[in-house]
């Protein structure tokens, strides 16, 4: 059992050793991060500075350095510029700091941008009280690890390990972050879980204690034999400690006690000549042990009290005299005051009784305005309903507006078309009149025509045999002019008739034409005069309950803050009745009060007189 606790106190050394050196690392990334040229985030300020950082250490302790943005996104790196703009977000390293705004140290492992063997340790930067990113330091593992190195006996050594059981420390450098400890299961089970304890495996005895560190873990591994030489070691030291420290205690205290006794009994001296009322107590002796500090000073205590003693009774016999003058002063004071306040309290009553009923007028005003509260918001409230009214007025006043405009343009258009249509008819139906001449040309024709068929049949009949064939052809011809002018007759007598048609058509197109110029585009006229009275009758009456429902509003606006005010005042004044009543009350009060003082005044002056006969059996005079 001694050999386990031994074998545990030194892990919980070692432990407590690199929880020491990995502390003092993260000051070091905690005060980089408080930098200027670090909370800047830029790299031409940042890496002058870590390079710097990194170059004052004893030895080759840091990796490298990194600096991120908000979004993991690395903005510095000591290795130079190919580690600009490499994301970490999902790395601990980086989400524990911003997270939880603390300093965070993670467990050893391979870094991606150097492929050494590192323990970041990562702290938030802050820029005006804002977290703008994330310094991670990189430690060697061999910074801290070198602490395993030491022996406890000839044939221990002792080893790290990660969460998960991975070794990331050990003797054998070859299996760091490459292999897991799983010599025994039930201990490989303990150290993941975090736990402290010793088991005996084999010939060896494993002691094994949290690192403090997530659940990394410090196993000590000596041979069981050897455990009883470092238990022996232990208790010599120790023995050998206990000595020293008893001895060095016993001389150091008898050598105390006969220097200190001197000043001892010359401190008892003179507080007991303080004690007996004499302040002249003896200066200028000198005492043992009066260049030590805290004995010195003891001294010098002592003569200060006898300095201050002596001032105090001084003041005390100055005051005295002082507070029997004062006491006589204040009695007369007191007595004119008694006589003064009697009045006070008199006119103090009668401007209580005045005010209530000035409060019992600021409770009617109050009611009243309330109602004309209550009227102004009702007044209030038909001005907004009216004023939605007319505004729907006026936008129907402008849609019946625009829709007459509409019409008319259309009616303008469609009467412009028929006007053409109907010119253009008219000049058409002038072409009658040259019918009239073709077939009056082609009557003459068929006159013509006939005498030259009888001139063709008289022409046969003198040819006789030979002419009968063209004397055919000419009755013929005869007939056929004769047809002809029937033909040409009867299309004057229907041109005749149409003419007349036309004529009416023209009279009546003119007349038509004539109507809706003079009646009804007028009419279109007069509709967008309406139309725009009424729309300009409709935009008054909305300006109108506008300004009404503006004015309604103020009017409102204006009750309601006279009401608030009147609140204010009945309030106030019911806060003044009661404070009136008090006053009077307190009036009341100070008179009794100040028949007590009178009377206790003179107890005073009682006291002041047996003040100045105590200060008698004081001595109080130079000090030599």
């Amino acid at each position: 059992m001694d050999s386990r606790k031994n074998d545990q106190a030194v892990a919980s050394m070692i432990a407590n050793q690199m929880n020491t050196e990995i502390g003092k690392y993260a000051a070091v990334v905690e005060t980089a991060a408080l930098q200027e040229s670090v909370i800047s985030l830029d790299y031409t300020q940042a890496e002058p500075y870590l390079h710097k950082l990194m170059e004052q250490q004893e030895k080759d302790v840091w990796s490298h350095f990194l600096i991120t943005n908000q979004y993991g996104t690395e903005q510095v790196h000591t290795e130079g510029k190919e580690g600009h703009g490499y994301s970490i977000a999902q790395e601990d390293t980086f989400q524990q700091p911003w997270k939880t705004k603390k300093t965070y140290v993670s467990e050893p492992q391979i870094s991606v941008s150097t492929g050494r063997a590192v323990l970041g340790i990562g702290t938030p930067i802050f820029r005006d009280g804002k977290e703008v990113g994330v310094l991670i330091g990189f430690l060697r593992l061999e910074a801290v690890s070198d602490i395993l190195n030491n022996k406890v006996t000839d044939h221990s050594y002792a080893f790290m390990t990660n969460s998960d059981g991975t070794i990331s420390a050990h003797p054998k450098a070859e299996i760091v972050l490459k292999k897991k400890f799983h010599d025994n299961a039930e201990i490989a089970s303990k150290m993941k879980e975090g736990k402290k304890g010793s088991t005996v495996y084999g010939k060896y005895l494993y002691s094994y204690y949290p690192l403090g560190i997530h659940n990394m873990e410090i196993c000590v591994v000596s041979p069981v034999k050897e455990a009883f030489h470092v238990m022996y070691g232990i208790l010599y030291v120790a023995l050998v400690g206990i000595v020293i420290s008893c001895m060095a205690g016993i001389f150091g205290t008898i050598l105390l006690s006969r220097r200190v006794n001197g000043l001892v009994n010359w401190i008892v001296s003179q507080m007991l000549r303080l004690a007996s009322g004499d302040t002249q107590i003896e200066r200028g002796k000198s005492v043992s042990y009066e260049k030590t500090k805290e004995v010195h000073e003891l001294y010098n205590a002592v003569n200060s009290l006898a300095d201050a003693l002596k001032q105090i009774l001084e003041s005390l016999g100055t005051n005295a005299t002082e507070l029997e003058s004062t006491v006589k002063e204040v009695s007369n004071h007191i007595h004119e005051s008694n006589q003064k306040i009697d009045q006070i309290s008199e006119h103090v009553n009668q401007f209580a009784s005045g005010i209530e009923e000035v409060t019992e007028a600021a409770d009617n005003l109050k009611k009243r305005s309330e109602k004309n509260l209550e009227f102004a918001s009702a007044i209030a409230a038909y001005a907004g309903e009216g004023n939605d009214y007319t505004t729907e007025m006026k936008s129907k006043a402008q849609n019946y507006k625009d829709q007459v405009q509409q019409g008319q343009k259309q009616a303008l258009q469609i009467l412009t078309q028929i006007r053409d249509r109907l010119l253009s008819s008219m000049e058409e139906s002038k072409k009658t009149n040259q019918i009239n001449d073709l077939t009056q040309e082609i009557l003459e024709i068929s006159e013509n025509t006939n005498l030259l068929s009888l001139n063709a049949s008289i022409e046969a009949a003198r040819a006789g045999e030979a002419g009968k064939g063209f004397a055919v052809v000419a009755q013929e011809i005869r007939k056929l002019a004769d047809n002809c002018g029937n033909t040409a007759s009867k299309i004057q007598e229907v041109c005749e008739i149409v003419s007349k048609a036309v004529t009416h058509l023209n009279t009546d197109a003119n007349a038509l034409l004539a109507y809706l110029d003079s009646n009804i585009l007028k009419d279109y006229d007069v509709f967008v005069d309406v139309a725009g009275n009424y729309y300009g009758d409709a935009a008054k009456i909305s300006q109108m309950m506008l300004q009404f429902a503006d004015h309604a509003s103020k009017l409102k606006d204006s009750f309601a803050n006279m009401d608030g005010k009147i609140t204010q005042i009945s309030a106030t004044m019911d806060g003044n009745e009661d404070e009136i009543t008090n006053i009077a009350e307190n009036t009341n009060g100070v008179a009794g009060a100040l028949h007590q003082i009178e009377k206790e005044i003179t107890a005073c002056n009682e006291v002041s007189v047996q003040l100045k006969e105590d200060l008698m059996c004081f001595q109080i005079g130079d000090n030599t």
